[in-house]
């Protein structure tokens, strides 16, 4: 079980380099959450993960974890250069990356969807879709676990991600477990959001462990594009 709960600890990660205040990461919880099996929720039999329960898979091969960002924005504006979503998700990979996990990054202005007509469960023929979206989508079907990094449009979900997930069908993201943050410029730290996330991701089939990241007045917590070192 020592990588599956180190997913969840990697917010923990988060707050001691200073992106996450204390107050908001609870490890206990994460731990109760982990050691309670989801049958309880769903009546199943074990926590799986892409139909593999953590002790039948070889320990030996990384967990693989998709990182979600959440924002379109480019260039220059008033809140600065690009996306602070791009910032917030790096430090993420990097603590990802540090704990041993395998992971893949999927941003919303690299992979240009277009704004969805009929998800990919919806269509008879799927070979209308481009093969690189059948290789998203098995890709989702392989990874053990999610990471949602999420910015605060209007108190709501940016649409950007809003519009990429819900391109595949929920079989695709059920029953593994995610970690949400999200980010704003302002002091609330993208709380408003949150209801709707953690609504969001459980809808498509993910189970969010329950303490939810928030990283406030996010343009005070960089120098450039570096994490400021707040030792």
């Amino acid at each position: 079980m020592s990588q599956n709960k180190s997913f969840f600890n990697c917010c923990t990660c988060l707050s001691k380099d200073g992106l996450l205040d204390e107050s908001e990461v609870d490890v206990s919880t994460y731990g109760t959450f982990i050691d309670n099996p989801i049958k309880q929720y769903f009546g199943r039999a074990s926590v799986n993960l892409n139909s593999r329960t953590t002790q039948d898979k070889n320990m030996s091969e990384k967990l693989k974890v998709i990182v979600f960002l959440s924002s379109a924005r480019v260039g220059e504006s008033y809140l600065g250069n690009g996306s602070w979503g791009d910032r917030v998700g790096g430090v993420i990979k990097e603590v990802l990356d540090d704990a041993d996990f395998e992971v893949s990054v999927w941003d919303p202005k690299a992979d240009l969807y277009q704004v969805l007509q009929q998800p990919m469960h919806m269509v008879k023929d799927t070979s209308v879709f481009p093969q690189w979206m059948h290789d998203k989508k098995a890709e989702l079907e392989s990874a053990d676990a999610f990471f949602v990094c999420s910015a605060e449009y209007n108190s709501v979900l940016p649409p950007a991600l809003t519009n990429m997930l819900d391109h595949y069908p929920p079989s695709a993201y059920k029953h593994r477990p995610v970690a949400l943050v999200t980010y704003s410029v302002s002091p609330l730290g993208g709380a408003r959001v949150q209801p709707a996330l953690k609504t969001f991701v459980t809808e498509l089939g993910m189970l969010p462990i329950p303490t939810i990241g928030r990283v406030a007045q996010v343009r005070d917590k960089f120098v450039d594009d570096t994490l400021k070192d707040e030792g």
